[in-house]
C-alpha cells in the first residue's frame, strides 16, 4: 500500500465516523487532512456549538486514530491534543491551504 493510499484509507474512515458521531449527536464534523507540506497529519472535530479541537494524528493507525477521537469525545485529553491556541490558528491556516 503506498502513503498516498494509507493517508486515503484514513481519510476514509474518518468520515465514516464523522457521519455516525453527527447521527449521535456527538460532534458536527470529524475530517482528517494530511498536510503534505507540513508532514503532518491532523484530525479536527468541530463540535456542535462550533468549538474546535485538533488532534496531531501523524504516523498514527486507523485504531490509534479512532482511541484519540473516542478520548476527545469523552472529554479526556488526546495524547495528540492541541492546547496551544497559536498552534491551533497556524494548523486552521494550514489547513485551509491545503483545501
Amino acid at each position: 500500500m503506498t502513503n498516498r493510499e494509507v493517508y486515503e484509507e484514513k481519510r476514509q474512515f474518518v468520515q465514516e465516523l464523522s457521519g455516525t458521531l453527527a447521527r449521535a449527536q456527538i460532534a458536527d464534523k470529524i475530517e482528517y487532512k494530511n498536510l503534505d507540506r507540513q508532514y503532518m497529519e491532523y484530525v479536527r472535530i468541530i463540535f456542535l456549538g462550533g468549538k474546535t479541537e485538533y488532534i496531531n494524528v501523524t504516523g498514527n493507525s486507523i485504531r490509534s486514530i479512532f482511541v484519540e477521537i473516542s478520548r476527545v469525545i469523552n472529554k479526556q485529553s488526546a495524547i495528540g491534543s492541541v492546547a496551544d491556541m497559536k498552534l491551533q490558528e497556524l494548523i486552521e491556516r494550514w489547513w485551509r491551504e491545503a483545501s
